[in-house]
């Protein structure tokens, strides 16, 4: 009976450790997404998350798409976006629109491009 108990707290300790690698970084899980235009234009989100002081926030593996829109009145198009997730590399991307899936607070930030 003493083994049994031993091997069941052995058990649970592992599970508790799992979880707490699994939730340590998005204890509510889940992530921040802050968008950053430069020039004009405007960035589309679907879904569009639920908006907080400190950016927007969506479930942890949520499949976002972007879309950049520039100014109708402007001479500004889209030239890129850049995707900086904590702890990574920021990725560049021309692709218009983009999906991507949020595993990490994110900064996304769309840049226009003046024609004239």
């Amino acid at each position: 009976m003493k083994n049994k108990n031993v091997y069941v707290a052995i058990i649970i300790l592992i599970l508790l450790i799992i979880f707490w690698f699994l939730f340590q970084s998005y204890p509510n899980g889940d992530v921040t997404v802050h968008y950053i235009i430069n020039g004009e234009g405007s960035i589309v989100p679907e879904p569009t998350g639920t908006h907080l002081s400190s950016g927007w926030s969506y479930p942890y593996n949520t499949e976002l798409t972007i879309t950049a829109v520039p100014d109708p009145s402007s001479p500004y198009q889209f030239d890129e976006w850049t995707i900086h997730e904590d702890g990574s590399q920021p990725l560049i991307v021309q692709q218009n629109p983009y999906t991507l899936t949020l595993t990490k607070d994110t900064t996304i930030t769309a840049t226009f491009t003046n024609l004239r």
